[in-house]
């Protein structure tokens, strides 16, 4: 069903990091995902390869889905994963040692 939804449209990735401590930091990363229009056997063979079946988007853009996206605007890194490693460079002042994963 989310392959539909996605298929010949664009659509956007949000990945959102705050920061507390003496001041609140924040940042957003957007990227805006384009797919080509995709038939009902191509989504077919894409759900029977079982790639999609963990990803939040219902696709993986670093691997056989890459096939569908005609274009991307904004990080690619952003629709692949993020954890704090990719973001917390936008955060010059603060040290990487002191953000670390939820548990």
């Amino acid at each position: 069903r989310m392959l539909r939804q996605l298929s010949g449209r664009s659509h956007q990735v949000l990945t959102g990091l705050a920061v507390g401590g003496e001041e609140l930091l924040t940042e957003l990363a957007r990227t805006s995902v384009w797919f080509v229009p995709l038939a009902d056997h191509e989504i077919a063979w894409y759900v029977a390869s079982g790639e999609p079946r963990d990803k939040a988007g219902g696709y993986a853009i670093q691997g056989l889905g890459s096939r569908f996206v005609s274009r991307i605007d904004g990080s690619y890194s952003n629709v692949v994963t993020t954890g704090p490693g990719d973001t917390v460079s936008t955060f010059p002042s603060t040290p990487k040692s002191s953000i670390s994963p939820a548990p």
